[in-house]
């Protein structure tokens, strides 16, 4: 894979040498922390930033032709829980072409030449039929049903929330309010927007919803939105 200064990247921990710390990434090239890039002020205890085989996620500083110069602490909270659910997309990729195909890695390494598993993972999930050019016949169709079935199965709980701003930009900001990635919302009309979350168990699904909407409430009123909640019939 080719990266650039800025990056984040998930890489696992493969040596820890008294002025840096080697790592390597899921793609297989190799990394190097300077301990100043670890944490900020002094490490006093380095376990509980890094350990060999510790999956941590890293910000690209600069790209040389032998390995990757990396930074644990630049690495800022949003970007670390992006990072992760980017590893989460991969890992389930991973797992569904170890279980149905024959040869997974050979698969995997097609893939990485045109994008990142993630990316084609959110490719595959809008529309299988993108697997078919990697995978024979019947390989394909066992993806198929098993993305569908796995869709079909996951429970949906709603809710409706109702906006309304007297700000300047008062659209841009309740566009800029619902347009987050962590955010499922259909315009109801009336200023009354329908907020859903899914999961196979509706516990789950409910508490994702809670979480996603309190948080929505709490944006909204540091943007000076008025934001009422009410459960969805």
């Amino acid at each position: 894979m080719t990266y650039k200064p800025g990056d984040i990247i998930t890489c696992q921990v493969r040596s820890i040498e008294s002025a840096s710390v080697q790592v390597e990434t899921n793609a297989g090239e190799k990394g190097a922390i300077v301990m100043s890039e670890i944490a900020a002020g002094r490490i006093r205890n380095l376990r509980e930033y890094v350990f060999v085989n510790k999956q941590i996620i890293c910000k690209v500083l600069a790209v040389h032709k032998d390995h990757l110069e990396l930074s644990l602490r630049r690495v800022t909270g949003k970007e670390r829980e992006e990072a992760q659910e980017q590893a989460k997309k991969e890992r389930t990729l991973r797992t569904m072409l170890k279980s149905i195909t024959k040869n997974p890695e050979a698969i995997i390494e097609k893939i990485l030449k045109e994008q990142g598993l993630a990316d084609f993972f959110d490719s595959l999930k809008a529309n299988p039929n993108v697997i078919k050019p990697f995978v024979n016949k019947e390989e394909a169709e066992k993806i198929i049903t098993a993305l569908t079935s796995k869709d079909e199965n996951k429970k949906e709980v709603r809710q409706i929330i109702i906006l309304s701003t007297h700000n300047e930009n008062g659209v841009e900001d309740i566009k800029s309010l619902l347009t987050k990635k962590e955010i499922i919302a259909h315009y109801l009309g009336s200023g009354q927007f329908a907020i859903s979350a899914h999961d196979i168990e509706y516990k789950k699904a409910h508490h994702k919803l809670q979480q996603i909407v309190a948080k929505l409430v709490q944006e909204a009123k540091e943007k000076k939105i008025t934001c009422t909640v009410k459960e969805a019939k």
